[in-house]
């Protein structure tokens, strides 16, 4: 079981990931959400907040998410850091991603263009 310090590095990982990738503020242009991080086996939420073409982590959960992503503490740790890609996880059913078909397949760009998955 991972813990909330680890999973904020991980979170913090990708937020710079992200704001070191060139090509995502034209991706994300006009697109503003509320992205939960929900770990279901600890206390721990997060909420990444895309505004302006730009991701902000911050701690505990948005009072209105439009995507919720789901899983264990250890696997968001390990998506969030790049060690595995979010096709396995969520093919079988370890990793949830909730919303808007169009904001879903959003996501999925993104880390697409992240880690090539």
């Amino acid at each position: 079981m991972g813990t909330k310090e680890e999973l904020a590095e991980s979170l913090n990982n990708f937020q710079t990931l992200c704001l070191e990738e060139p090509d995502l503020p034209v991706m994300l242009k006009g697109w503003k959400r509320n992205i939960c991080v929900e770990p279901g086996d600890i206390d721990a939420d997060f909420t990444i907040e895309i505004k302006n073409g730009k991701p902000i982590v911050k701690e505990g959960k948005a009072d209105h998410p439009d995507i919720i992503i789901s899983a264990d503490s250890d696997l968001l740790i390990d998506l969030f850091w790049g060690d595995i890609g979010p096709t396995e996880p969520y093919s079988d059913e370890n990793l949830k991603v909730e919303g808007e078909e169009e904001d879903v397949i959003k996501v999925d760009s993104i880390t697409a263009l992240l880690w090539g998955e």
